[in-house]
């Protein structure tokens, strides 16, 4: 005879629907821009122009090729590829900045954001009351929340 097994579902075997997690998503960035808007701006504005770079690179690649086989059909040399190389090597030189100042803003961002994200889960709890936190599927809410605030800026 075969013994009848029963699985429980709780809240962490659930799986996020595609509009809550766009609802949890613009909170936290809701939260995080609460707490540190210059540094949550400047890292939005550095991660957004960091993308643009590779798709510059390319175009600036394409154009120079053009430009190589123009000269080449023109017998115009090298020449006409220092341009080129110049600003690509501004390009990079700008994206590497970008880079720098984004891992510095993300530095801070983690350095500044951490306690006042700590400080507002034990505000949080401290509303909840000392009854809640007996309930062993808080606790456990709780305890997965605690480790995965770290993660809120990765």
């Amino acid at each position: 005879m075969k013994a009848k097994t029963t699985t429980a579902t709780t809240t962490a075997d659930t799986k996020v629907g595609l509009a809550e997690f766009f609802k949890i998503s613009w909170w936290s960035l809701k939260f995080v821009f609460g707490i540190q808007p210059f540094y949550s701006s400047v890292r939005l504005f550095t991660s957004s122009a960091m993308r643009l770079v590779p798709i510059a690179n390319t175009l600036l690649f394409a154009k120079s090729i053009d430009a190589l086989t123009q000269g080449i059909k023109t017998s115009a040399g090298l020449e006409i590829m220092y341009p080129y190389i110049a600003a690509s090597i501004g390009l990079n030189v700008v994206g590497t900045i970008l880079d720098f100042t984004n891992s510095y803003i993300m530095m801070a961002l983690r350095n500044t954001t951490q306690p006042k994200i700590r400080q507002a889960l034990y505000t949080k709890v401290y509303e909840l009351g000392i009854q809640t936190l007996e309930q062993p599927e808080i606790q456990n809410q709780l305890h997965r929340a605690n480790d995965y605030l770290s993660q809120v800026l990765s």
